[in-house]
């Protein structure tokens, strides 16, 4: 005797398949091999699916290294975005003996603050790409189109100068998208941050405010945010009490779990030359998710076999490979970045901008 399947049956499979969907995603997102997405669990101005839309279009431009058309395709797009809002950006263009052919170009807009005294915060990060094709090595040699290395900090930047104008901030507000962040070399110079081949862009505007006379108190550094399963590292050259402010400011949107589980020390990136080359009295923070985005044998070659680096299990590295694309993209987490620092900024301006 044949068993007759129910005509009902494919739609009770479509139900519990459902179902166990709904109870496996729970309240944090979907997990699954791309990843988990956040929940939105709080309100504020910066939307994250407007932020994403930026990211789009920097990433549709293709890989973006310093001196390359695309990125000045990615220039005239912010510079676009930027006069759309009624603020001017600003080009710091210069070469360095070291890179010859190649002209970087320092971005910034000034957003002027009510404080009589006129001191600045600094908020930024790099929008150029790793250079990767072209390379002997094969494992150094395929597209990188630098989603969240170099894609999601200057698209927040730009969902930032919108929320940023209307409102009274204390500081003078400089948002600076750095050129030559990434490293000329596809290795990192092994003098680190005194290598000209790197970090070209901060050191170069850094100089910039020291000679003018601009002495930031506050420089806040966005690199490699927005990605799913999203935390932020306790990197060890930030200032502690902004670091504390921005956890503070995280817990209370009900994020607190994504913030500081593994200190990132050993950090070389911009907000080091604002330290090298700053007054001696700026405090820097750079808000990062790097310590699950290389592979475990990167991470115990920088902080050694001991406790505190992440399970090898939870790595999700996309960190100068070709996977750092659209597709490992969270635009709630942008969402939650852009907020975190608006809500946070209150705090640092009773703080330091009294």
């Amino acid at each position: 005797m044949q068993h007759k399947r129910s005509a009902s049956t494919p739609i009770l499979v479509l139900l519990v398949a459902v179902t166990a969907g709904l109870l496996l995603c729970g309240t944090n997102g979907c997990s699954g091999s791309g990843g988990t997405t956040m929940t939105r669990s709080w309100d504020g101005p910066i939307n994250g699916k407007a932020v994403f839309r930026h990211v789009e279009k920097l990433v549709g431009f293709g890989p973006r290294p310093s001196g390359s058309k695309a990125l000045e395709h990615t220039v005239q797009y912010i510079q676009s975005e930027i006069e759309k809002l009624g603020l001017r950006l600003e080009r710091q263009e210069f070469s360095i003996e070291e890179a010859p052919g190649i002209t970087f170009r320092n971005l910034y807009c000034v957003i002027p603050g009510t404080d009589e005294q006129k001191r600045t915060l600094v908020v930024s990060a790099h929008y150029d790409t790793k250079k990767t094709e072209g390379h002997p090595k094969p494992e150094q040699n395929f597209r990188f189109v630098g989603a969240m290395d170099g894609a999601t900090g200057p698209a927040l930047l730009i969902e930032l100068a919108k929320a940023l104008k209307d409102r009274k901030n204390v500081p003078t507000i400089y948002l600076v998208w750095f050129d030559g962040e990434e490293s000329i070399p596809y290795d990192w110079p092994e003098d680190g941050i005194g290598s000209p081949l790197a970090l070209i862009g901060s050191r170069k505007f850094a100089q910039w405010m020291m000679a003018e006379k601009i002495f930031p108190k506050v420089m806040v550094l966005y690199d490699l945010v927005g990605s799913k399963d999203f935390k932020l590292d306790r990197d060890t050259f930030s200032n502690k009490s902004l670091q504390d402010m921005f956890a503070e400011t995280a817990a209370e949107m009900g994020q607190g779990e994504r913030m500081y589980e593994y200190a990132q020390s050993h950090l070389i990136d911009d907000h080091r030359m604002f330290l090298e080359h700053g007054d001696g009295a700026v405090r820097v923070i750079d808000l990062i998710d790097f310590r699950y985005r290389t592979d475990a044998k990167y991470d115990r070659m920088q902080h050694g076999d001991k406790s505190g680096i992440p399970p090898e299990g939870t790595y999700v590295r996309w960190w100068h490979t070709p996977e750092d694309d659209l597709h490992n993209v969270d635009p709630v987490a942008l969402d939650f970045c852009g907020n975190l620092l608006l809500k946070t900024l209150p705090k640092i301006e009773a703080k330091y901008y009294r």
